[in-house]
């Protein structure tokens, strides 16, 4: 009981540090969101970040999982026009992937999806050399993959880490 204790402290303890101190780490996922994109402009305006942003390779996911209501070259214009939009305040973009399925997701599709991410990033602009993926759902197959494809993976206890669509209830002394 007494070392559980500790290692939820212990963490703590450093995602408080983080969050004073070190860097702040966004996933972005709703960026559609208008009420989320306005919370995203206020926020760069205050701090660097890192923003760990998804691509149309996730639009199944966003469509069935949030309020995303539009076609999916609609959802492609407009995360390139924000991403560059986010990317001209002075923020570092980089590359996140929803491996959603992966218990049962083979090698060959998850090197499909994140290819075709970070190619997607790549043919608009965007020089991604980082990955988060989405709920942290990896496995060897993914680290491989990545190596391969010339990403690094960014670990969970690097960064202060907020997903977009809380940046609501962050608190008003941070400007947003």
């Amino acid at each position: 009981m007494l070392l559980m204790t500790w290692k939820v402290v212990s963490r703590n303890v450093k995602r408080m540090y983080l969050y004073f101190f070190g860097t702040w780490a966004v996933h972005c996922e709703v960026i559609y969101d208008d009420g989320v994109w306005a919370k995203i402009k206020s926020l760069c305006k205050t701090r660097k970040l890192i923003w760990y942003c998804i691509t149309p390779v996730n639009y199944d996911l966003m469509s069935a999982s949030g309020n995303l209501r539009m076609g999916r070259e609609a959802y492609s214009r407009l995360l390139k026009r924000r991403y560059k939009e986010i990317e001209a305040m002075g923020q570092e973009i980089q590359l996140h992937v929803h491996l959603s399925i992966l218990k049962n997701m083979g090698r060959g599709q998850q090197m499909k999806m994140i290819r075709d991410s970070r190619e997607w990033m790549l043919q608009n602009g965007f020089k991604v050399t980082k990955f988060v993926p989405g709920w942290w759902n990896y496995d060897n197959d993914t680290l491989e993959i990545l190596e391969e494809l010339g990403l690094k993976m960014v670990g969970k206890d690097r960064y202060y880490e907020i997903h977009d669509y809380e940046l609501g209830a962050l608190n008003k002394h941070l400007g947003v």
